[in-house]
């Protein structure tokens, strides 16, 4: 046997150092024999030694210069190398001694591709395969490049065919997979990966494409299990982790899906889309800053990314840089006319800085681009109702219902603007569509309390175990829906009440024969044990009180405090107490609003009041510099937190004759003590219990409605309420129990 031949059963037993010892002998015996030159050459290229491996198969070109396979070898070693163009030279010459060689231009394909020369390397694979169509991995490859160029729908077809050809290539698989996500068909795409997977068991990156395939199916818990098992598989995959964080995004999974964004930039730190994600992240959690750092990181690594751009838009809108928030948006539609995110966000931006107008057609023309989209819809009724446009509001959302027949928060809306347009009894219905749907955070309004399992209370007499009414939102909401308790009372049967915590001693003050508990985690073991549960916001309805004027007076402030409160105020003047409050603060900067102290001259101009601040928050530099302005008196009390010491803020407004306001928690407090408020309100007023346009609401019937005009200017507003406030003054006599001169009932102290 000749040594030729022993090297080969080495090489063919992977016996390589044994087969390059006896190769080197050979060749030093034989210096002329270009096959010991080019197996030995081959060996080496195995073994990782580029550069004998070079030196070799040189030698063997040369003692062979007509032979393609030794040009071919050289190549895979010069490339090793590093040294591309010549490798690039030594293929074309075996193409050209073997022209008709499928696998050479395969090869070259391959070369070409990693030199970035798409094109050429298109060119190559298409000739590989018109020579040899069964080359399962020319038709593989021909579809990566092809999709790498952006043509996703020339590489389908190739793709196919490689998977037809070798139902075991799991790489053709992976591409095939990919590409029918590019042209969103995941719903084809998950079919063929469950094939790949039948063929090619536990492969990760065909479980992350399983994965990608579902979420964009929206089946995202199922899409959070294939990728985390992808992950599993293999853990460095970038890609796999991304998309993990955002289906856990889509599920609420804050924590999960903080973590998985956070796993992708350590993998790939340069991943600009993982970013503009922990930007995202951090905006939700109100971290601005960070948020503007990692999608200002994402914009340095890809300037061009409409998305990007609309985010830091988004973050600049809310940390009130309205300017660079324009620039902002206004690059992302440069970028991309039609990038639905910039639009919605510029609109809202227009919107929030009272351009309804400007809003309005930024938000059509996302509507335009897809007509389909039912959030579109909802979110132009959003911008519909500031504008004061209540009716065409309710016909975007009834689209947007159209579209989507489940979605609680469309069905929320709808009921918010039934009951703003005074249909209430349907309204009420729509209203109870306002809970979050559980596992989806971008559903719903509010948090269900999933601790009460007992029967939804839906009207009738109570057992003995009672009703348990649990309060569901905001402070302000509570002190007016607290108002549907006192009916209760004809029920029958024991009623135990769960409130925030700083409303309680209120609440036991005023309903004496019922159980007050303050919310607390996890929930007071009394309340679990009642026969039946309702959300107080529900009250109205299994009332039967929909169309009907709610309670009033039903809060029983602190005596001895409402006596000690106006007594200070008043000192000794004889002069009416009016209470003031001009600011809502909320988390979203668009539910937010003012009318500002340079807009009330006229109501502080008019005589014999003091003017009492009800404002929460450190107003108290405000509150001097409109008094040394208008010269009125107006007292301020720091003494009393409105947003902590609710006992103290119910008895300051008890001590009030009246109170002025723009639509807060005052406007709901006064309501509750029986106090007569005169209410400023905003055109498109985001709260259902003011009817719009009208000049009383049955919802709330001591506040009288005072609406802005066409040009949403707030001094009109209060000019218009100075003059009714100037004759309520003429008649006021002092406080007395009973009526009020204007015949409307007033609560005792």
């Amino acid at each position: 046997m000749s040594a030729l031949d022993v090297a080969r059963r080495l090489v063919a037993a992977n016996e390589l150092d044994a087969a390059r010892a006896i190769l080197e002998r050979h060749i030093g015996d034989q210096p002329a024999d270009a096959g010991g030159y080019a197996l030995l050459g081959r060996v080496l290229i195995r073994i990782g030694d580029a550069t004998s491996a070079a030196d070799a198969l040189s030698q063997a070109a040369r003692l062979e210069p007509l032979r393609a396979s030794h040009y071919a070898n050289l190549a895979t070693a010069l490339r090793r190398l590093g040294q591309i163009d010549s490798a690039l030279g030594s293929l074309d010459t075996a193409i050209s001694l073997e022209p008709s060689q499928a696998e050479l231009y395969f090869n070259r394909a391959n070369l070409l591709g990693a030199m970035g020369k798409a094109e050429r390397a298109i060119d190559s694979h298409m000739r590989a395969r018109a020579l040899k169509p069964d080359l399962a991995e020319a038709a593989n490859n021909l579809g990566t490049v092809l999709r790498g160029c952006g043509r996703s729908s020339d590489a389908l077809d190739h793709l196919r065919h490689a998977a037809m050809l070798r139902p075991t290539l799991a790489e053709a698989w992976v591409n095939l997979t990919a590409v029918l996500m590019d042209l969103g068909q995941p719903a084809l795409a998950l079919p063929a990966v469950d094939a790949a997977l039948a063929a090619n068991p536990g492969h990760a990156r065909l479980l992350a494409n399983r994965g990608v395939a579902l979420a964009e199916l929206g089946r995202h818990s199922e899409a959070c299990s294939a990728l985390a098992a992808g992950l599993a598989a293999q853990p460095n995959l970038a890609e796999a982790s991304y998309h993990l964080a955002r289906s856990h995004r889509q599920l609420g999974h804050r924590q999960e899906s903080n973590d998985a964004v956070s796993r992708t930039l350590g993998l790939e730190p340069h991943n600009a889309n993982a970013h503009e994600m922990r930007a995202a992240i951090w905006a939700e959690d109100g971290g601005l800053l960070q948020a503007e750092a990692h999608v200002t990181i994402a914009l340095a690594l890809d300037p061009q990314q409409a998305s990007f751009w609309a985010m830091l838009g988004s973050v600049h809108m809310v940390e009130r840089r309205d300017d660079l928030a324009t620039h902002a948006l206004e690059r992302a539609l440069d970028l991309d006319p039609v990038s639905r995110v910039a639009l919605v966000n510029y609109a809202r931006l227009r919107s929030i800085r009272d351009e309804h107008e400007r809003a309005l057609a930024l938000s059509r023309r996302a509507i335009a681009l897809t007509p389909g989209d039912a959030d579109l819809y909802f979110r132009h009724g959003g911008l519909l109702r500031p504008a004061g446009h209540a009716r065409a509001a309710m016909a975007a959302i009834e689209t947007a219902l159209a579209l989507d027949p489940q979605n609680r928060t469309f069905r929320h809306a709808q009921a918010a603007i039934l009951l703003t347009l005074g249909e209430s009894l349907p309204g009420l219905l729509a209203f109870q569509h306002r809970w979050r749907v559980p596992g989806h955070f971008e559903l719903g309004g509010f948090q269900p309390r999933d601790e009460f399992a007992q029967p939804e209370w839906r009207g009738g007499v109570l057992g003995l175990s009672g009703l348990v009414v649990w309060g569901e939102q905001g402070l302000g909401d509570e002190l007016w829906q607290s108002g549907y308790l006192g009916p209760l009372r004809g029920a029958g049967g024991r009623v135990l009440v769960e409130c925030d915590p700083r409303l309680a001693p209120v609440l036991a003050r005023s309903y004496p024969d019922y159980a007050i508990y303050e919310r607390t985690s996890p929930v007071a073991s009394e309340l679990l044990a009642g026969d039946v549960q309702v959300a107080m916001g529900d009250l109205a309805l299994r009332l039967g009180m929909a169309g009907r004027s709610a309670p009033v007076g039903y809060l029983v402030a602190a005596p001895d405090r409402v006596r000690g409160l106006r007594a200070r105020y008043g000192a000794g003047r004889g002069e009416a107490l009016v209470g003031i409050s001009w600011r809502s603060v909320k988390p979203r900067r668009e539910k937010s609003f003012e009318a500002p102290l340079a807009a009330w001259e006229g109501v502080f101009r008019v005589g014999g009041i003091t003017f009492v601040n009800l404002q929460y928050g450190a107003v108290g530099e405000e509150i001097e510099l409109a008094a040394r302005r208008s010269g009125a008196r107006i007292v301020y009390d720091d003494g009393i937190d409105a947003l902590q010491d609710v006992d103290g803020f119910v008895a300051q407004v008890a001590a009030m004759d009246a109170v002025v306001s723009i639509a807060n928690a005052t406007v709901a407090a006064s309501h509750g003590v029986g106090r007569l408020c005169y209410a400023a309100l905003r055109r498109g007023q985001d709260d259902w219990r003011y009817r719009e346009g009208a000049a009383a609401t049955p919802w709330l019937p001591q506040v009288r409605q005072y609406w802005q005009d066409q040009d949403g200017g707030w001094r009109a507003v209060l000019d218009r309420i100075a003059a009714d406030l100037q004759i309520w003054r003429s008649r006021w006599s002092g406080p007395v129990q009973g009526r009020h001169p204007d015949g409307i009932e007033k609560a005792s102290p």
